[in-house]
């Protein structure tokens, strides 16, 4: 099955906005020095994308949150591509903490998340892990990932959920590092 792209890239400032033609799955590319500062952004036509992507609003409590999210940390040494593949309840505050963007060797992330509801734990958590093989798998790429753990999602709906989010997921990490 092919998917379908629909990207609002802003070339300028290094930002693409993607959108996956009939899916429950939406990312954002940006560059690494920008994520350690996303939260300081003042352009309102990234600042209108940016939180249709990360932020939701819960009607009853009265509250807006942030979304979870796969993020994926892309860089380059001077033999292969690298990739780091994390998930995080409150995915830009974990961005804007990780570790790994102090290295310096990666440039740019690709932050995923649902369209609709969140993602969920168990679900997040079984993504990253295949992530984690998957690219593993793929002999070009450095991963930078060390632990491999397997969740098992909690039940049958949730793993059909996985299956077809870790293909859009891997389909779209793959489109932006060929």
């Amino acid at each position: 099955m092919r998917i379908k792209f629909e990207i609002l890239a802003l070339p300028d400032i290094n930002v693409d906005f993607i959108r996956l033609k009939g899916e429950n799955i939406q990312a954002i590319k940006i560059s690494a020095e920008m994520a350690r500062h996303i939260s300081t952004i003042q352009d309102d036509q990234i600042i209108q994308e940016m939180n249709q992507r990360i932020y939701e609003i819960d009607y009853e409590k009265q509250e807006i949150r942030e979304k979870d999210g796969i993020y994926i940390f892309i860089g380059y040494n001077d033999k292969q591509k690298r990739v780091y593949i994390g998930q995080s309840g409150r995915v830009i505050k974990r961005i804007e903490n990780h570790e790994k963007l102090e290295t310096g060797i990666y440039s740019t992330i690709l932050i995923f998340t649902c369209s609709g509801d969140n993602f969920g734990g168990s679900i997040l958590r079984e993504l990253e892990s295949r992530l984690i093989i998957s690219l593993k798998e793929q002999k070009k790429l450095q991963v930078d990932n060390f632990q491999e753990k397997n969740y098992t999602p909690s039940d049958f709906f949730d793993s059909h959920i996985v299956e077809r989010y870790h293909y859009l997921i891997l389909e779209t990490i793959l489109h932006y590092i060929n």
